[in-house]
């Protein structure tokens, strides 16, 4: 209830007396738009143009001249003959970013560094902005590259635009550009429908800020200024044509020759028409460089149709080479005319409807003012202006300011011209213009004495504002402390406004005092609450020696015309009506009357009723027609005060500007020693002062009686005497007759002096206005009193010094002092407390985060690397291919004695295979980070692997390396390629080596090495997952001792706490009520406020102790870190690391089980045609010169790789693989496939189910080879042909697996690093938001209740000290 009230206070105290509330006000927003881009565009606004300027101007002109003409003729017309002159369309071409763009095959790149420019571009006007909104400094290299950005924003627009506007266009159509020499790529799907469209709206902008605040409305020096004009409205019509021709040019100029050309005639003739008729800017040269552009559109546009119809491009380039020379002259021709013709046209000015207009007729006399015709030009201004009565354009008022300024030199005028008041709703640019003039003019308005004393005076309402509002806060807080149950937010919140309303006030204060040295008002006010609210006595003594020394100075300086504009005189304010809108405390104080009685008064009623010079039409026409002096009124009139008393004094009356032009009366009573009566010609009294009383019987009111029966005198002898002599009740008095001439009327005064001195003084100032504040005599007696009473002071102030000494010896401060010592130190303690609880949760926080986050890159790293080794699938490659070779060759030995006819399609075959094996090979030449992983380099790259070897009818094994097995075979296969060439087929030694090795001992070894990989990558996952456990140990051991640390001292800060607020409490209340009687004593006194009173406190308030719970907002805070931590954790381990682990470990079994079906499928063949042939005597038992060293129970080994085979194919069926399958894998394992052998319609899968059959049938369809079925062998030939189609299908689907598998893997990865960094984000902000704030203020709490408890200790002990020191002295007299 108190802060409403204490606020509707401010509120009315500011709206009815009050200068801050006359002060000229711009919306938040909108003065910091205009102070940003005034920082932005404040260089263009130069008067002398260098000649590097000027040809850039012509130089970007002809650019934009290029870039219309290649949308006006581009190069793929259907005309006849338009192909010749391709190097000139081309040229014009060039002028465009797009074509560039595309011709060097860089569109993309364009397109996102046009995005990139226009977000950079808007990021940083929005942070200038906020910046300027916050009153932060802009560092200067910020403003440096945003203007320049803008000056290429401006430059490159057009270009930028179509760039955009073609994204745009097939981005919606997803085609590519056919407008081009070249294909243009500007198809970007919907992200660039999106971009492109917020880029144009973000270059809209752009361009709306470059139009409407890069250029100036004054006229001096502005002749050859390339950025001096009276409007931007045809600048936005001409910005407009270009781009809408833009737009046309992209989406309808390929399909409508003649209506594109049309549209373009149509548009371009507006604005150059509208640049010829309005000449907009004040250099001629510009408009007609503007408006050729257009021309020349309008004129290529109509040869463009005229060689459409006659298909003949050779008439419409000579028809532009001899037609534009043509009509640009006459162009030029026409905008001279146009000028002339305005210029001459000043006869019927005053009838102009359009303002613009009326500038066109002044513009030359504007622009090169005569000092003879300067004050017709104010004249025609002000008659102008007159035609408009209310609704007046914000442009006339900036013209005519501007005018005043820099040509006439008359600064307060123009700002008074550019104040007035108008019903007319001006547009953002026409406040931008009133804004530059405004904060141009002030500059220098600020160096005069009025509108210095305006400042100080507004700065001082400022700071009595301030002041009681800390005043109010000191109350309410002293009130509610000792409050049963106190409300804790509510304490809290006044105790923070009571030190940060203290601290600015003291801010404020050593400001002012600085900024305004001169000022007795702000030394007394802040030396007064230094001393009483304060106490403190050093500073409160050094800020009284500085406004003694001040007034001292003030009294006996010599130019004593600079007292005029004191704040010491009393001031009011009028609006042009001769109301009065404010008063200050002088005038107050002079008619013994407040602020709401002169409220409610017009002008006249204070000054005598025979002046008429203060009525409503006076005073307005002399604020609409002064075209010289702002000055309305210079004399000695004295005013009539609310008892009708006559008051001598010197007036001054200024025309002035505040929010609107306002009437500054400037009063300072004469004070000399006399009586005076205002009477008419004939000698009627009209006014008297209040002492003239004594020159009348029984205290008559004069007023109305001739003088001559008031006084023995004769009117007319003293008239023409000046000055007689009378006696008045036995004294002798002497009358002086004065006539002072005020604008057209004359003041006739009669004064009457008892003594000569007076009588002389007034003689010799008779003429003089504001000589002095007051007589010699009068200034003398206070210049002695005041030194007196500064001397009594003063040896007041050093005899409570030297007393002090004597009393500390029977008396101490210890009750005072004590108390402070001990809030101080619990201070230290809670703050300590509150540091550490804070270091300690930002230590854990940061450990949490970063052990996480390193972890979590060192394990995407890790795995990234996993996934992406290859040694199973190239182990699994090799031993398919050595499989495939022995299985052919052995195959083709066969069909040599049994179907020589069939070998060429498996030929084919063994020799794909044979350049698989060869580029293989290269990876077991060297070791590498391959084999690394899991292997030892002993494996393969020493000779371990058990070779079969054939020499000599002698079967031998020898241990050779990988790479000389896989080198050996290769020469193996080559050489039984050869021999089936040429016929000889020699191929026995080969076919066993190929066999032996495919599927005895070295295959065995091969299965092994990829087996143990398996086994190690799964061991090599759990390591990984092991750490995993180890880091939400570490993370969950962290919380726990963070909480475990933080326990203690969240009971242990609550407790000391609540001690700060007893101490705190004891302090404010006990033993006395010093503090808050001088708070409401100063509010009285000084801002004369009376809704607050003192109440002594009673001993329960005394004895009530303060407590508030702390603990539940440190405990939620510590419970939502353990709970976030613990989230964080869960989600970690039963999402992440269980996915992760999941897909890492079936990577491995997938492509192990697709190697063995893979490599099982080729040996069921194997072993069926084995089996087959050896009635033929035509397998390795019966060829093999020497032991078999490899199984030849082949119906067993059938059985046995069939029940691997469908082990392997088991894994697939059920599923086990989960997110590891990808739809293309399903769909070529379980679905349908396009493909040439029936065998693959219905899947993989399927396929080798059906191949494990097929194998057993032809295994038993073999009897002997006279009782077989001729037609098995094409049984044969499709089941081979089968398993070879599975072989290739099957290795695509491996090449899917590993590619598939690192996807999903590094996109869970992926996916758990942005989630960890959202997370840590997340935590960050938290603690920015909740913990960090949360502490900080509690940190401040603790240093607002020291504050308080210093403030009121130590106010309480100097007053008491004082009271004290005084009483004892007053003892010892």
């Amino acid at each position: 209830m108190m802060n409403n009230t204490f606020n509707d206070e401010l509120v009315e105290d500011e709206c009815e007396n009050s200068l801050e509330a006359l002060k000229s006000k711009l919306p938040k927003w909108k003065k910091s738009v205009f102070r940003l881009f005034y920082s932005l565009y404040h260089h263009h606004l130069q008067e002398n143009i260098s000649s590097f300027y000027k040809l850039l101007f012509y130089l970007q002109n002809l650019f934009v001249l290029f870039q219309v003409a290649s949308i006006v003729w581009p190069h793929n017309l259907s005309i006849k003959g338009w192909d010749h002159f391709q190097s000139l369309w081309t040229a014009f071409e060039y002028s465009r970013l797009d074509a560039i763009c595309v011709e060097v095959n860089l569109v993309e790149k364009c397109i996102y560094v046009t995005y990139s420019f226009y977000l950079y571009l808007i990021i940083m006007i929005a942070v200038l902005f906020l910046l300027n909104t916050s009153k932060k400094s802009i560092p200067n290299k910020f403003i440096f590259i945003t203007n320049k950005l803008l000056a290429i924003a401006n430059f490159g627009r057009y270009s930028f635009f179509m760039v955009l506007v073609m994204t745009l266009k097939y981005s919606w159509k997803q085609t590519n550009a056919l407008e081009y020499k070249k294909p243009g790529f500007f198809n970007q799907e919907h992200f660039g429908i999106s971009m492109s469209l917020l880029s144009i709206f973000i270059l809209f902008f752009i361009s709306y800020c470059n139009t409407i605040f890069a250029y100036d409305t004054k006229h001096i020096n502005a002749r050859n200024s390339f950025y001096g004009k009276n409007t931007s409205k045809v600048t936005k019509v001409a910005i407009i044509a270009n781009y809408v021709s833009i737009i046309f040019y992209c989406f309808i100029s390929s399909d409508s020759f003649l209506i594109y050309r049309g549209l373009l005639i149509i548009i371009h003739s507006i604005p150059a028409g509208m640049y010829c008729f309005y000449l907009p800017f004040y250099n001629m040269k510009v408009n007609f460089v503007y408006s050729a552009i257009h021309v020349f559109v309008v004129l290529s546009c109509f040869l463009g149709i005229v060689g459409f119809f006659i298909d003949s491009a050779i008439f419409c380039i000579f028809g532009l080479i001899f037609l534009l020379p043509i009509v640009i002259t006459l162009w030029f021709y026409v905008v001279r005319f146009r000028v002339s013709r305005i210029m001459n046209d000043l006869s019927d000015i005053k009838n102009v409807e359009k303002v613009e207009y009326f500038e066109l007729i002044l513009r030359d006399r504007l622009l090169d003012p005569e000092l003879d015709s300067t004050c017709d030009i104010l004249k025609l201004f002000n008659e102008y202006i007159e035609k408009f009565k209310k609704n007046r354009p914000a442009m006339l008022f900036v013209w005519y300011a501007s005018f005043c300024y820099y040509a006439c030199m008359k600064e307060k005028l123009a700002f008074i011209k550019l104040s007035y008041k108008s019903e007319y709703v001006s547009s953002l640019e026409e406040d931008f213009q009133v804004y530059l003039l405004k904060s141009i003019i002030i500059k220098t308005l600020n160096q005069s004495e009025e509108y210095q004393l305006i400042i100080k005076l507004r700065k001082f309402e400022k700071l009595k504002k301030l002041d009681k509002k800390a005043l109010v806060y000191v109350i309410k807080f002293l009130k509610s402390i000792i409050l049963k149950g106190p409300i804790q937010s509510n304490l809290e919140d006044l105790t923070k406004k009571f030190k940060n309303n203290l601290k600015k006030l003291l801010k404020l204060n050593d400001k002012l005092s600085i900024q305004f040295q001169d000022s007795i008002m702000f030394l007394e006010f802040y030396a007064n609450f230094v001393d009483r609210i304060l106490g403190d006595q050093e500073r409160a003594h050094s800020l009284n020696s500085r406004k003694n020394n001040l007034i001292k100075y003030q009294k006996f300086k010599d130019n004593k015309k600079n007292q005029i504009f004191s704040e010491e005189n009393p001031l009011i304010f009028t609006n042009n009506t001769g109301k009065i809108i404010y008063s200050n405390i002088h005038i107050q104080k002079l008619f013994k009357s407040s602020s709401v009685y002169f409220s409610e008064q017009y002008v006249h009623s204070i000054f005598p009723e025979s002046l008429h010079l203060f009525s409503y039409n006076q005073l307005q026409s002399f604020e609409y027609k002064t075209l010289d002096s702002t000055k309305y009124l210079d004399a000695n009139i004295g005013i009539i005060d609310s008892k009708g008393y006559w008051i001598e004094a010197s007036v001054i009356v200024l025309l002035i500007s505040l929010s609107h032009p306002v009437y500054m009366y400037i009063i300072r009573p004469l004070n000399i020693q006399r009586q005076s009566i205002i009477v008419n010609k004939n000698g009627v009294i009209l006014e008297r002062t209040e002492g003239f009383a004594e020159y009348t019987e029984d205290g008559l009111d004069v007023r109305g009686f001739n003088v001559e029966k008031i006084l023995d005198i004769r009117f007319n002898d003293l008239k023409k005497r000046k000055s007689t002599e009378i006696v008045v009740r036995s004294v002798v008095i002497f009358v002086m007759y004065s006539k002072i001439k005020v604008n057209d009327t004359f003041i006739r005064v009669i004064s009457l002096h008892k003594t000569e001195e007076s009588y002389m003084e007034s003689s010799q100032n008779l003429n003089e206005n504001f000589v002095s504040n007051i007589d010699f005599e009068t200034k003398r007696k206070k210049i002695v009193s005041v030194e007196s009473k500064n001397n009594c002071k003063t040896n007041e102030e050093t005899l409570l010094f030297d007393v002090k000494l004597d009393y500390d010896k029977s008396s101490s401060n210890s009750h005072h002092i004590i108390p402070l010592k001990k809030i101080n130190l619990l201070s230290s303690q809670c703050k300590k407390s509150i540091k550490f609880f804070k270091t300690t949760l930002m230590i854990s926080i940061i450990i949490v985060i970063l052990s996480n986050l390193a972890f979590l890159i060192f394990a995407k790293l890790s795995i990234e690397n996993k996934v992406s080794h290859k040694a199973l699938d190239i182990l699994g490659q090799t031993m398919y291919i050595l499989t495939s070779l022995g299985d052919i060759s052995s195959l083709v030995r066969a069909f040599i004695l049994i179907n020589p006819a069939s070998i060429p399609p498996f030929m084919l075959i063994f020799n794909h295979m044979t350049i698989h094996l060869k580029n293989i090979t290269q990876y077991y030449e060297h070791n590498n980070d391959i084999w690394s992983y899991c292997l030892d380099d002993e494996v393969i790259f020493s000779p371990k692997i058990p070779v079969v070897y054939i020499k000599n009818d002698t079967n031998y094994y020898q241990h050779e390396t990988m790479y000389n097995f896989l080198q050996d075979s290769l020469k193996k296969a080559n050489h039984f390629n050869h021999e089936i060439a040429a016929g000889t087929n020699d191929i026995n030694e080969d076919t066993l080596f190929l066999e032996f090795n495919a599927f005895g001992k070295a295959s065995k070894y091969i299965q092994h090495i990829i087996k143990h990989i398996m086994i190690c990558e799964k061991s090599n996952v759990k390591k990984l997952m092991l750490t995993k456990k180890y880091l939400i140990g570490l993370g969950i051991g962290i919380l726990a001792i963070c909480g475990a640390m933080l326990l203690p001292f969240i009971f242990y800060t609550q407790k000391k706490m609540n001690m700060l607020w007893n101490q705190v409490k004891k302090a404010a209340i006990d033993d006395s009520i010093t503090f808050k009687e001088l708070c409401v004593e100063r509010l009285e006194s000084t801002h004369k406020t009376l809704n607050y009173t003192i109440n002594q406190a009673t001993q329960n308030q005394k004895k009530r102790i303060v407590f508030f719970s702390y603990q539940y907002k440190y405990l939620w805070r510590l419970l939502l870190l353990v709970i976030l931590g613990s989230c964080y954790y869960s989600i970690s381990n039963y999402y992440f690391y269980e996915k992760i682990q999941f897909l890492l470990e079936k990577k491995t079994e997938l492509i192990y089980n697709l190697v063995f079906i893979r490599t099982r499928t080729t040996t069921l063949n194997f072993i069926a045609k084995n089996y087959v042939v050896q009635d033929f005597f035509a397998d390795p038992k019966y060829t093999s010169p020497d032991f078999v060293p490899i199984s030849t129970d082949y119906i067993q080994n059938l059985i046995k790789t069939s029940d691997e085979l469908k082990n392997n194919l088991k894994k697939f069926s059920q599923l086990e693989f989960g997110e590891l399958m990808s739809t293309n894998i399903t769909n070529t394992l379980f679905t349908q496939v396009q493909d040439n052998l029936d065998i693959t319609r219905t899947g993989i899968y399927s396929g080798i189910i059906n191949t494990i059959f097929e194998s057993f049938y032809i295994t038993f369809s073999f009897n002997n080879l006279f009782s077989t079925d001729p037609s098995i062998f094409k049984v044969v030939e499709v089941f081979y042909n089968n398993i070879a189609q599975l072989g290739e299908d099957i290795e695509n689907v491996l090449e899917e697996a590993q590619n598939w598998s690192k996807i999903i893997v590094i996109r869970y990865l992926n996916f758990y690093l942005v989630f960890a960094i959202l997370y840590s984000v997340i935590l960050i902000i938290i603690y920015a938001v909740l913990y960090y704030p949360f502490l900080y203020r509690q940190g401040k709490k603790v240093k607002a209740l020291e504050f308080i408890a210093g403030v009121v200790v130590s106010s309480n002990t100097s007053n008491s000290n004082k009271s004290q020191v005084l009483a004892y002295v007053n003892q010892k007299d």
